[in-house]
């Protein structure tokens, strides 16, 4: 039965639990291990090519885990178009042996455009031991949002560099600002991640408003783009990646070449490039609680 599709319909008839172990078991360890899913609708295969496919569920030792953009159609057999897709279960997620719960297990699919969200039926998935690499890496796990804040502050350092190289040459005080406003900012970060928090939706308001001087705004999305932080008061607003409440943070040239960063109330973090000559899809980063 290995490495055929696992079917599941959106419409969840009267079975409401599939027993994926027929077909995929995870490893403690395990980094990228696929699991190969038929998704249809009312019996129907469903077309997939405009959507994202997440997973959601709760492993052995409680721990809730949320991951969107792995999924593909890169092998033999695979059909987006028809619902045969590939999902790789992301590094970090299986860290204990035994069985998720079965009641909060599941896929779904996300249309931005839309709105629409909608889950497969519960699943169960069993993780096997491992008993040969447990304790090999012993360095400690960081999720996605600390790594996208060391890389920030990494860029900022780098800015700082070849700044302190301008003063040299230029020696000009407005310069001597903006190196004192980068180390401030690296500062701050610097003392964010070594407290490992996870912000509450008032906690991250306050702290992103005295440190960027936020702005409050209900406006589509893909308009924000002078560099700055912005506070998102309308969880409908356009293009807004989460559909709840967030923070906006906008870096680039305000103008074509732009990065945003949005972070919702649940600590989630999304990632897209573009600006005013279109926008990239929107990249969920798997946050782990």
């Amino acid at each position: 039965m290995a490495n055929e599709y696992v079917t599941m319909d959106l419409e969840k008839p009267e079975i409401t639990l599939v027993d994926l172990r027929k077909n995929f078991q995870g490893r403690v360890g395990d980094s990228l291990a696929y699991c190969k899913l038929w998704i249809k609708s009312n019996g129907l295969p469903k077309d997939l090519s405009k959507v994202n496919i997440g997973f959601a569920g709760v492993d052995p030792d409680g721990d809730k885990y949320h991951a969107v953009g792995w999924a593909a159609a890169d092998q033999p057999g695979d059909n987006i178009q028809v619902g045969r897709i590939t999902y790789y279960f992301p590094a970090g997620m299986f860290k204990v042996q035994g069985d998720w719960d079965k009641d909060s297990t599941y896929f779904y699919i996300d249309d931005d455009k839309t709105g629409q969200h909608i889950s497969t039926i519960n699943v169960w998935l069993h993780v096997l031991p491992n008993m040969v690499e447990m304790g090999i890496n012993a360095e400690p796990y960081k999720n996605d949002l600390d790594r996208a804040l060391g890389e920030f502050k990494s860029y900022l350092s780098t800015k700082k560099d070849e700044m302190n190289d301008a003063i040299k040459a230029l020696d000009a005080s407005a310069i001597m600002e903006k190196v004192k406003s980068l180390n401030d900012v690296v500062t701050n970060y610097t003392t964010l991640i070594k407290t490992s928090a996870v912000p509450t939706k008032i906690d991250m308001q306050n702290y992103v408003s005295s440190l960027f001087s936020a702005e409050e705004t209900n406006k589509d999305l893909d308009l924000l783009m002078a560099e700055k932080t912005y506070i998102i008061t309308n969880p409908n607003a356009g293009n807004n990646p989460s559909h709840t409440m967030g923070t906006l943070k906008v870096f680039g040239d305000g103008d074509s070449n732009i990065m945003q960063l949005f972070v919702d109330t649940s600590a989630n973090l999304w990632v897209r490039s573009g600006g005013a000559n279109g926008w990239s899809d929107w990249r969920e980063q798997t946050a782990w609680n």
